[in-house]
């Protein structure tokens, strides 16, 4: 997929608002839950209890105006894909975990990173989160200083259209030809998140929590 396809499907309107509280809603998951929430996101994706164990998490009490915004009553339900909220939730963990360390300038003396997934079909939402892991973490790789500055942006604000756009001729390099995948701003901003903890955890060892 070229850079042009990429920034037409990323120039739509609408979800600011949404996804501005799904962050905020990650970030006070793992405040509030993260003893609960790590050891879920080592399982790979697609088990078969994948759905009743994060419906349990999620009831956590997260949903009222000062964490997801006021358009959001108290005690509304929020749904969420799960590649989306998973990728809010590694880069809230990133923030928590590391703030303190300084940002790597390269991850090549860390083994590539395995991203356990069930799937069945190669069209599977599994099979596509693989093959999107796999991309993310060649673009951290590549280029881990524009990697921070997306994930430094704030979610639906110029800064992250930027830093977006700065990274697709990476995204770009890194996708096998013949690979189709749609990527919205969430997607790309979760598939940096993740191989950029996992990375990090890596690098620079588990922090005590």
């Amino acid at each position: 997929m070229t850079a042009l396809a990429f920034l037409l499907l990323l120039s739509g309107e609408g979800a600011d608002d949404a996804r501005v509280a799904v962050d905020r809603y990650a970030a006070c998951m793992v405040q509030k839950n993260g003893y609960r929430v790590r050891p879920l996101l080592d399982q790979p994706l697609g088990d078969r209890r994948e759905g009743e164990r994060w419906l349990d998490v999620l009831k956590t009490k997260c949903i009222d105006k000062s964490t997801v915004g006021t358009k959001y009553e108290d005690g509304a339900e929020m749904r969420f894909r799960p590649t989306v909220i998973r990728g809010a939730i590694f880069e809230a963990l990133l923030k928590k975990d590391y703030a303190a360390a300084p940002k790597q300038d390269s991850f090549e003396e860390v083994a590539a990173i395995t991203y356990a997934a069930q799937a069945d079909q190669p069209s599977s939402r599994e099979a596509a989160y693989a093959v999107t892991m796999d991309i993310g973490e060649c673009t951290v790789r590549k280029a881990p200083a524009l990697s921070y500055a997306l994930l430094e942006s704030g979610v639906a604000t110029k800064g992250e259209m930027v830093a977006t756009k700065a990274l697709l001729p990476i995204i770009g390099a890194c996708t096998q030809a013949g690979i189709t995948l749609e990527f919205s701003l969430s997607i790309i901003r979760g598939m940096i998140a993740e191989p950029m903890y996992r990375l990090t955890k890596a690098k620079l060892g588990a922090v005590d929590n």
